[in-house]
């Protein structure tokens, strides 16, 4: 309402629909241009993405758990000149700025305000513009190979700006490079990429030969160690699958492990996990969702616990170890799970 009697055009999501109504009846009462829908952020920024609108000033101001995926991912789309960042937690908002820094979103200033004294608590309003992406982390490079840390929410190939291929093919030497392995897009951690398509074969022959361990949060207490071995059928094929993990800590009930899969199938660790009957924690295809809701909402995990921690190969003759320290999002869940 504010912005839109300073002659802006205001078009206003509010998933709450009792707000939303006494929002569009204060502007018609005031004769203001805005537009208020009741819907849940994510369908509107979607939509709006599909249909190429574009906005000068985007204003989020989310709930503690922070700004989901999809929003965040629609906020880069959106063409704006400015994103402010309305925020209630500090730790959701250090995550989302770190994804939204890779977008193509940089915050030029941070205001903390401190409207609840006394407590623990503070608001913070960050302002952000376009600028380019950053680059990512290189663990080991040689004339073959560029191991990167691959963040969470970020897609391994593909020709759109945002992808870890197009940060990469930024990096001096790696013009050409092609990814060697194609993470979901959930999971963070050590990623392989040739510098040029001509090494892809060998690379990924050194990496279907060495080894590859993730870590992993998976519901309740397994067993110390143990192993998998169940097929998985696709396009009618059957195909071998064997997964083994072994328990490294015990959280408050749910199970820290390292997971070392044989194969690497698609979706290999979530599948195995789920036939244990100890689901991976925050996986929405496989997973427990009243865990996951939980996880979301208490400790702000907002993905698949699931990180690429370490990838050893044997390439020109020599052994190679490329390893990536947890990423700071699951760090911060494991910590407030310790906390519970």
């Amino acid at each position: 309402l504010a912005l839109a009697g300073r002659v802006a055009k205001v078009l206003a999501a509010e998933a709450f629909a009792p707000a939303a109504r006494l929002a569009r009846d204060a502007a018609v009462a005031q004769s203001l241009d805005v537009t208020v829908e009741a819907r849940d952020a994510s369908e509107v920024t979607q939509r709006l993405v599909r249909e190429g609108r574009r906005f000068d000033v985007v204003i989020v101001n989310p709930p503690r758990r922070g700004l989901p995926p999809s929003v965040r991912a629609d906020l880069a789309r959106l063409g704006a000149s400015l994103v402010v960042y309305v925020s209630c937690e500090p730790t959701t908002l250090a995550r989302d700025l770190a994804d939204l820094v890779r977008r193509g979103l940089s915050p030029r200033s941070l205001s903390p305000f401190d409207m609840m004294p006394l407590t623990e608590e503070v608001e913070t309003l960050a302002e952000l513009a376009p600028a380019p992406a950053c680059a990512p982390e290189v663990i080991h490079s040689d004339e073959r190979l560029i191991a990167v840390v691959k963040s969470p929410h970020e897609h391994t190939h593909g020709e759109a700006a945002g992808t870890l291929l197009a940060r990469v093919r930024r990096l001096p030497g790696g013009e050409d490079a092609v990814p060697v392995q194609r993470a979901d897009a959930e999971t963070s951690g050590v990623c392989v990429f040739a510098r040029r398509a001509e090494y892809r074969d060998e690379l990924l022959r050194a990496l279907r030969d060495g080894e590859t361990e993730y870590v992993a949060l998976a519901r309740g207490i397994l067993r110390e160690k143990g192993s998998v071995r169940r097929p998985f059928t696709e396009h009618g094929r059957t195909l071998s699958a064997r997964t083994r993990y072994i328990r490294r800590e015990v959280i408050s009930g749910h199970s820290l492990v390292s997971v070392r899969p044989d194969e690497g199938r698609r979706h290999q660790i979530h599948r195995h996990l789920a036939s244990l009957g100890h689901p991976l924690i925050g996986d929405e295809i496989h997973g427990d969702p009243h865990t996951n809701h939980y996880f979301a909402s208490k400790h702000l995990l907002d993905r698949p616990f699931l990180h690429c921690a370490r990838v050893r190969i044997s390439a020109e003759g020599h052994e190679v170890l490329l390893e990536a320290p947890l990423a700071p999002d699951l760090v911060l869940a494991v910590t407030s799970l310790r906390g519970v």
